[in-house]
């Protein structure tokens, strides 16, 4: 006698390969747009429905894959909403705006004009408040009137730190700074290095900009720190505007056109070096 009920006949070569995708997915929408996952999940059960009632709705080989659509893509939304709920004691600090604080760390990000004078991200080492050392770790984004440094730098913030603020236009901030794990902001009053010590990233990032400046004009040697590194500190303002106007600062931002000289300048050290192609 035939048992009732949807057919699941797993014989037939399985694909699973779409499993990132959706669990990508899930943590995207978790994060980004918290009250589409309902809807992300309703259709991922459509999806399941459907495959397990009509056996032709998707080619074999990719049935079970449709069927544990919902199940990946809430793994992925549950994994953004356990991230989010987790404790921040940097941003559960700033929320309370004690004033001002005094953090170590480490820049990590090209100083870039703002309304404030220049920002940049600093990853926190320590950070002291009344006196006491109250954290270690998170990252911060430094609002100053002049930052003379460099990536990389080791450095002493005096300043007041805040939480930041849904803008007037509706654009959240503060979850795009989470994007780039920073917790809160610092106006500072202070920034001066701390000690000559310089990590690795800093080393290349200082090496590189001092090679690509070599032979060339200021303003060309801003053009081309801005391509290849994303350090627009240096560009004149009337040159930064007019790549406003023209529709192309993109190219002056840290993006995939960043990584593609990487990795050609890696494939090319790769042929230098006469690694085989199939180790490449």
């Amino acid at each position: 006698m035939r048992r009732r009920g949807p057919d699941l006949d797993l014989s037939p070569p399985v694909r699973l390969d779409l499993w990132a995708i959706l669990l990508a997915a899930g943590v995207a929408v978790g994060t980004l747009a918290p009250p589409l996952a309902p809807l992300l999940l309703a259709s991922g059960s459509i999806v399941s429905i459907g495959a397990l009632l009509w056996r032709d709705l998707v080619p074999t080989e990719w049935r079970l894959m449709a069927i544990l659509a919902p199940v990946f893509a809430a793994v992925g939304v549950a994994i953004a909403l356990l991230h989010a709920a987790t404790p921040d004691p940097l941003a559960e600090l700033a929320a309370m705006e004690p004033g001002e604080v005094v953090l170590v760390g480490r820049i990590a990000s090209p100083p870039e004009s703002s309304s404030f004078g220049y920002m940049a991200d600093l990853r926190v080492e320590s950070l002291w408040y009344e006196g006491r050392e109250v954290l270690r770790g998170g990252g911060v984004e430094v609002f100053a009137g002049d930052l003379s440094i460099r990536v990389g730098d080791r450095v002493r913030v005096v300043g007041e730190i805040s939480r930041p603020q849904i803008g007037e236009d509706g654009f959240d901030y503060s979850r795009y700074l989470a994007t780039k794990k920073i917790s809160a902001l610092v106006e500072a009053t202070s920034v001066r290095p701390v000690g000559e010590e310089r990590g690795w990233i800093g080393q290349v990032h200082r090496r590189t900009d001092i090679a690509l400046a070599y032979g060339l004009r200021p303003r060309e040697a801003a053009v081309v720190r801005g391509m290849v590194l994303g350090d627009r500190s240096l560009m004149p303002e009337d040159l930064e505007k007019s790549f406003q106007r023209s529709g192309v600062t993109h190219v002056l931002a840290i993006s995939g056109q960043h990584v593609v000289i990487l990795a050609a300048v890696i494939y090319f050290a790769l042929r230098l070096f006469a690694i085989p192609a199939g180790l490449r």
